[in-house]
């Protein structure tokens, strides 16, 4: 019994735009007439790798973990401050605002820092888990 059926990848492959090159480059979360008009901020990001990691959880298919990874690295590698534990709202280059701030504080919903706390913290036992049973 297929649980997901195919509309995580549609949306996956859908919201991640590639270059010409074919390298992803990043989700966008608002698109205007079939293009994609601004660049997805932390929280969607966050939320999409928790959602990821508990599809692997339901279904134990790998193809969920491998995605979550390449897109927790790219997180790291364009939202990450340089200096410090926490992460930028916004992507690295963006051009939306004059600065970068830090959600660090929860409301409604958690921060896109806590989130992320929590998608690493849980990725490292996924990840650690499976490096141990392919030893």
């Amino acid at each position: 019994m297929n649980l997901t059926g195919n509309s995580p990848l549609r949306i996956c492959d859908s919201y991640w735009k590639t270059s010409a090159a074919t390298i992803r480059v990043n989700f966008c979360n608002t698109w205007k007439i079939i293009l994609p008009k601004y660049p997805a901020f932390l929280d969607d990001y966050a939320f999409l790798i928790d959602a990821l990691i508990h599809l692997q959880e339901i279904t134990a298919d790998i193809k969920w973990l491998q995605m979550t990874k390449e897109i927790t690295g790219f997180v790291i590698e364009n939202f990450s401050e340089p200096d410090g534990p926490f992460f930028f709202y916004t992507i690295r280059g963006s051009k939306m605002l004059s600065f970068r701030k830090k959600e660090i504080y929860d409301g409604a919903i958690p921060s896109g820092n806590a989130v992320m706390a929590h998608n690493l913290y849980r990725l490292s036992i996924l990840l650690t888990k499976r490096m141990e049973a392919t030893k």
